[in-house]
């Protein structure tokens, strides 16, 4: 009689404890997440003299579930001479939000304007031109900020858009840039 007594003390406390690891990973969802250039194969020619924008369209989906509602976009640009050697980089954290499953982004880059380096040109809500937002560009060691003339001299960018969604979701997309005198 111990042992069947025993024994069924033991099975209920493990079934128990399996029961409350099944649901502690339950609880710890991530969110999948895509993100795709829709209008450029990942690789852009720009003039340096120029002062029109890139237009860029890119699409983000977003998987099903709680918490899957919504999602930050950072974009991030690196600025690199002609031999690949670091100027700057920067990110503008928030510069857009996903507010549905599937959504389609259209962006202008002026890689040289600091101050109006990124326009969300589709932003729902919103009428008319939206204002620019600048890029803060810091060199190698973080310690200070690199202007419009100093990135003149890059030869190449990387641009990267990176969707995060609220439950750990990742997806990430390059651009890169090459300047062209």
């Amino acid at each position: 009689m111990r042992f069947v007594l025993s024994f069924s003390l033991v099975l209920m406390f493990s079934t128990s404890g399996l029961s409350q690891s099944r649901s502690s990973d339950s609880d710890f969802t991530t969110c999948q997440t895509d993100v795709r250039w829709l209008n450029t194969n990942g690789s852009v020619n720009h003039q340096r003299s120029s002062e029109v924008p890139v237009y860029l369209s890119l699409l983000a989906h977003l998987a099903k579930g709680d918490g899957c509602s919504s999602a930050e976009v950072s974009v991030t640009a690196t600025y690199l001479t002609e031999n690949q050697d670091f100027i700057c980089g920067g990110t503008i954290r928030n510069a857009m939000n996903v507010s549905t499953q599937v959504q389609g982004f259209n962006i202008s880059v002026r890689p040289f304007l600091q101050l109006d380096f990124l326009r969300w040109r589709n932003e729902p809500g919103a009428r008319g031109e939206q204002a620019g937002k600048r890029l803060t560009c810091l060199n190698i060691d973080g310690t200070s900020d690199v202007g419009d003339a100093e990135r003149q001299k890059a030869g190449w960018m990387r641009l990267f858009i990176a969707v995060i969604s609220a439950k750990s979701g990742l997806a990430v997309t390059e651009v890169i840039f090459r300047f062209v005198p």
